[in-house]
Order: structure tokens, then sequence, then C-alpha cells
């Protein structure tokens, strides 16, 4: 995926509530992709607790979250190395 189009208006889409501060960890997170030659690896757990503390997040919802925050990376994982794939 290129920058222009993560740039493109996104259609929007209804979060539930259970997910909120998965999704919001993850977006913490965007700046923190491991990567090497050979693509993009994943994300740095190194940092995730530092990470998780910047929006506010408690612990505890970081544990709870945790699950949520690696199915987003795999799936993002996916989407963005698509094209390298071809």
């Amino acid at each position: 995926m290129r920058l222009e189009q993560l740039q493109q208006p996104q259609e929007a889409t209804a979060l539930w509530p259970e997910n909120e501060t998965t999704v919001v960890l993850f977006e913490a997170m965007l700046s923190q992709w491991r990567a090497s030659g050979a693509g993009l690896i994943g994300l740095d757990y190194a940092v995730l607790p530092v990470v998780a503390r910047l929006p506010g997040l408690p612990p505890r919802a970081l544990r709870a979250a945790f699950g949520g925050l690696r199915e987003m990376e795999s799936q993002a994982l996916e989407i963005l190395e698509a094209p390298r794939r071809r």
C-alpha cells in the first residue's frame, strides 16, 4: 500500500465499544513497526507498555487488548505486504 492510498478519505466504520481500547492501542503503535530487508516483521512489543501509557491506557486495559492488537497486526501485515508478494 502506498502513502497516497492511506491518505485517501475512508468510509466511516462503526466501532464496537468492546474494541475501542484495542483500536486506540493499535493506533498508538502505528510508528512502532519492525522491518527488515525482506519487509515488515511486526510490531515492536518491547515498547508496548510505554506506548500504551501515552493515550492513558492502564496496565489492565493493555492486557485485555493484547489479543486484539495481535489480530489487528496480523491483518495489517497481510494488507501491507500483499503488494510485495505479487
